[in-house]
């Protein structure tokens, strides 16, 4: 059987080990429980670091703890679960200490990671959630104190136990508790990207690991995800917040915004974006996604362009309709359409993505495959898709410009002129 690849040894974080400036600040990390359940945290430091004040405790739930890591540090953070006193031991995440304090051990598979490298490359932080040793809580990772600057989130909010194969389940007492990642459970050197997979071109997502990608893609799901999984800020503290979906950035079938009563949108776990009832003049709203910490609030998705909704105007999550646009009259405005599955929730996600999910917590619809006039980072233009201009600054219908990609991978810019009732596309060269 194959060793798998410890995870730290493979992301982006250890390029900055050896790149840290002298006089730069600690952090401190924030770990809140909002989970059902107890959750007892543990820490890891890795590159030499020496262990934090503590290396384990237990948190129940609403419970919370601060820990402070020293300038330079690097290490990871999991959560464990269904631990037992007497000879300590836990179901998920356990260290094999004996003890609730890990005392440098690391974790046993499944367990979901939180990595972070403090000021490295530039003084910034590098950091990640990882899901390449398994899934057993969801996780997010927020930066805090970091007013007027760019700095992300990350994590895997969803419940991966509910869509995890058969042969990656871990159970107790029939109930499924973790969810191993394909390199532990097979062994094998395509899933571990060792031996002759040990390469970006040589090791590739399988189809495990895009389930995982799929349920959390701002994660990491193999050793070489980095390029949408690593994350960086500067001069920040953190909150690690195990079982984040309980806040508003989960919404619920029935679950109702109306334009212009004080309620008029939904944010996404950071903060960062906003879905919801964008204000336009003349007490006119806009359904839209928008960076909600920058001055202007720029918009990056629009549903209703051709038809701004008026005051009183209801969105509200349906099970079979989607998101259903109304006005005060109960006209319908807009909707994101039927789908093939029924819809259980909603979640605006820290990328920017609104998604509709299953009881599966699998997306059936997302803002994503919809674009409008813009793309924002980790966004994937689909083959056949457009991007239109708008007509002003608050005419948000289509335009005269229309990005469209072809099938062949090409990208053509038209020119749609509209006179009268004749509509003819021109292709810029």
């Amino acid at each position: 059987m194959v060793k798998p690849k410890r995870t730290w040894l493979l992301s982006l974080l250890l390029l900055a080990l050896q790149l840290t400036e002298p006089g730069v600040n600690s952090a401190k990390f924030t770990l809140i429980n909002q989970c059902n359940y107890t959750v007892w945290p543990a820490s890891l430091s890795t590159g030499g670091n020496e262990n934090l004040s503590t290396t384990g405790f237990v948190l129940k739930t609403g419970e919370s703890s601060t820990v402070t890591a020293p300038a330079k540090w690097n290490g990871r953070f999991w959560g464990r679960t269904l631990c037992a006193t007497g000879h300590f031991s836990c179901v998920t995440g356990d260290c094999g200490s004996g003890k609730v304090e890990c005392g440098g051990s690391g974790s046993t598979p499944p367990a979901t990671l939180v990595e972070i490298s403090l000021n490295g490359a530039n003084g910034q932080d590098f950091f990640d959630v990882s899901l390449i040793d398994g899934y057993n809580v969801p996780v997010m990772v927020i930066p805090v104190g970091v007013s007027g600057r760019s700095c992300n989130s990350t994590g895997c909010p969803a419940d991966l136990n509910a869509v995890c194969p058969t042969e990656l389940k871990v159970t107790e007492k029939g109930n499924v508790v973790g969810c191993q990642g394909a390199c532990g459970a097979f062994g094998l050197q395509f899933f571990c990207c060792v031996g002759n997979h040990s390469t970006p071109s040589t090791c590739e997502p399988s189809a495990y690991s895009k389930i995982f990608k799929t349920a959390c893609p701002q994660a990491y799901s193999f050793a070489y995800d980095d390029s949408t999984s690593t994350f960086t800020c500067s001069s920040a503290d953190y909150n690690i917040i195990f079982c984040p979906s309980s806040n508003n950035a989960s919404l619920r079938v029935g679950d109702t915004l109306i334009a212009g009563n004080g309620t008029t949108r939904w944010l996404s776990q950071s903060g960062d974006f906003a879905f919801g009832f964008y204000q336009l003049p003349n007490e006119l709203y806009l359904l839209a996604i928008w960076y909600e910490n920058i001055p202007n609030r720029t918009i990056i998705w629009s549903a209703n362009g051709d038809s701004h909704a008026p005051k009183g105007s209801r969105l509200e999550l349906n099970d079979s309709r989607g998101l259903v646009l109304s006005n005060p009259q109960g006209s319908e405005l807009w909707r994101s359409g039927f789908t093939s599955r029924t819809i259980y929730s909603g979640l605006m996600n820290d990328n920017g993505n609104f998604q509709l999910l299953d009881q599966n917590l699998m997306p059936v619809w997302e803002s994503f495959s919809h674009p409008t006039d813009t793309l924002v980072p980790t966004q994937v233009m689909q083959l056949n898709g457009n991007l239109y201009s708008r007509q002003g600054e608050f005419n948000f219908s289509p335009g005269r410009f229309k990005l469209h990609l072809h099938e062949d991978g090409n990208v053509v810019l038209n020119l749609v002129i509209c006179l009268a009732t004749i509509v003819m596309s021109l292709t810029i060269t």
